[in-house]
């Protein structure tokens, strides 16, 4: 049988086979061993008989270049580009996203130059959401 192993706050931390949740209490004292439930996994909490998911994971808000470009789509590129024509500030951000190699979506630079752009329209708000994962 599938038995879960809880730590002291109830956190599912192992799933393993044993013959009998008994044994397997036995077997690893210092956690609550209860019969596996389906649908929940490794990383659940259980507590007075309710299961909480995990948190989902956090976005990683390093990428590669072109992974944060491609957030923009081709289009809105285009627009972006043909802006910086005469615009300082666009033109020295794409300036700066060019001399990238990867981009942090948490860095004040990029936190910038993706709301100036929001605040030129060139993009909507749900592409400036998206694009830095708020």
């Amino acid at each position: 049988m599938n038995v879960f192993l809880l730590n002291s706050v109830g956190l599912v931390i192992n799933c393993i086979l044993a013959d009998s949740v008994a044994k397997a209490q036995a077997a690893h004292p210092n956690y609550t061993a209860m019969q596996a439930v389906t649908g929940y996994d490794i990383g659940w909490t259980y507590s007075n008989g309710v299961w909480t998911a995990p948190a989902p994971p956090v976005p990683n808000p390093v990428m590669h270049k072109l992974d944060f470009l491609n957030l923009f789509g081709l289009p809105t590129i285009t627009s972006i580009q043909s802006a910086a024509a005469t615009d300082a500030t666009i033109s020295a951000g794409l300036m700066m996203l060019n001399a990238a190699v990867e981009v942090n979506t948490t860095d004040p630079d990029t936190l910038y130059f993706v709301n100036y752009l929001a605040s030129k329209n060139l993009i909507t708000a749900a592409q400036q959401t998206a694009i830095l994962g708020t």
